[in-house]
């Protein structure tokens, strides 16, 4: 009898811890999967709402590099933006040093070759008052178009003596060599070109009716004879207008 009952108090005990054993189990496993998720959820929080002290200082530095970049900029082109003598400057942040300036357009040396062509020049973009006086001359125009244009030279009167008061260039002379006889030097080798003649006069009459033009008897190849005559056919001292095209 003794014997049965502590049979039956050690199987009693056996399935006491069994049972507590099998609860405390289920404890832990419920408890480790709480603190997983509780572990877990906070780090994916952060990773999408968290902003740290790095990056803020990294954005900032961005932004401020920008301005500068952007202040360095305004103030290198703003001089050439503004109106001839209308004093420029612009505001700066802290570390930037400013620089004011004059307007007056870009300088010839900031321009490089070739920046400026027709493609980039509206029509009637360029007209006569924006081309300074002289700042376009036949020196500025290529050989091909230089040529192309017409050279003329002018006796304005006349009389005997210096006959010459008008040319499309300098270096054009005309020189009388007898009664309505000149010789016009071109400067250049005209050879090739095409020369006309027409009295002119500035005001009254030409005392010629005819003009024609020869190459130098000389042989001097820049050089052009003009002779003007009355209408019997006689030469007369006349005003005479000469011109070349090549």
């Amino acid at each position: 009898m003794t014997g049965w009952r502590s049979f039956e108090r050690e199987s009693k005990t056996h399935r006491s811890a069994v049972l507590v054993g099998g609860i405390a189990g289920l404890a832990l496993g419920a408890g480790a999967s709480v603190v997983v998720d509780g572990a877990t959820a906070p780090a994916q929080a952060g990773q999408t709402s968290e902003i740290t002290l790095a990056q803020t200082k990294a954005t900032d530095l961005r932004a401020q590099r920008a301005i500068k970049q952007g202040t360095f900029a305004w103030n290198l082109v703003a001089k050439y933006l503004a109106e001839p003598g209308q004093r420029i400057g612009a505001r700066k942040p802290k570390n930037v040093r400013q620089d004011a300036g004059v307007g007056g357009g870009l300088p010839t040396e900031t321009i490089a070759d070739g920046a400026i062509n027709s493609a980039k020049v509206a029509d009637g973009g360029i007209v006569g008052q924006d081309i300074a006086g002289g700042a376009v001359g036949r020196q500025a125009l290529s050989q091909e178009v230089a040529r192309a244009l017409p050279r003329w030279i002018v006796k304005v009167n006349n009389d005997m003596g210096v006959p010459v008061t008008r040319q499309s260039s300098p270096t054009i002379s005309m020189s009388r060599l007898a009664t309505g006889t000149y010789l016009t030097d071109f400067g250049e080798d005209v050879t090739a070109c095409s020369w006309t003649a027409t009295p002119s006069i500035d005001s009254g009459v030409p005392a010629a009716r005819a003009a024609r033009t020869m190459p130098n008897p000389g042989g001097d190849p820049q050089k052009v004879l003009t002779e003007t005559s009355n209408g019997p056919g006689f030469l007369v001292e006349s005003g005479v207008t000469v011109q070349m095209v090549c």
